[in-house]
């Protein structure tokens, strides 16, 4: 088949493509690894320099234990966890943490405040997310 006039000279027509929240909590780019969970949404957003790798859904506190707000950094990470904890842990503050569940069918209610204050994911969510995030990975928790 033969190429058109435009392509024979190596033009094509150009596509504007606008992008909306991109970056809705306004992430910085510098940071290589940046989690972000949305407690009104029950979402967690991994990022990296800036942009939404993906997106979990998650468990977080119940009013009585609410997960707490503010920024904040992984300072440990446990890799052979069992039981409520499920297989992964980062720890943020104190005993606050991500980790994994013994309970998944938490995770296909709406809302999803059933934890003690941490941020709970899929198993096989928090084995991905893990595997990224090195100790001092920012967490910023918002309401």
């Amino acid at each position: 088949m033969a190429a058109d006039s435009g392509h024979v000279a190596g033009a094509s027509g150009v596509h504007v493509v606008l992008v909306k929240n991109a970056n809705p909590y306004h992430v910085p780019t510098a940071s290589a690894h940046y989690i972000v969970v949305d407690i009104s949404q029950y979402l967690l957003y991994y990022h990296e320099h800036g942009h939404i790798v993906r997106v979990f859904k998650c468990v977080t506190g119940r009013p009585s234990l609410p997960t707490p707000l503010g920024h904040f950094r992984i300072y440990a990470k446990d890799p052979h966890m069992s039981g409520e904890y499920g297989p992964r842990r980062m720890r943020y503050l104190g005993l606050y943490a991500i980790h994994g569940t013994n309970e998944p069918w938490l995770l296909r209610r709406f809302p999803r405040n059933y934890s003690h204050g941490c941020t709970r994911l899929a198993n096989r969510d928090i084995v991905w997310l893990y595997s990224r995030c090195p100790v001092g990975t920012l967490v910023w928790n918002v309401p």
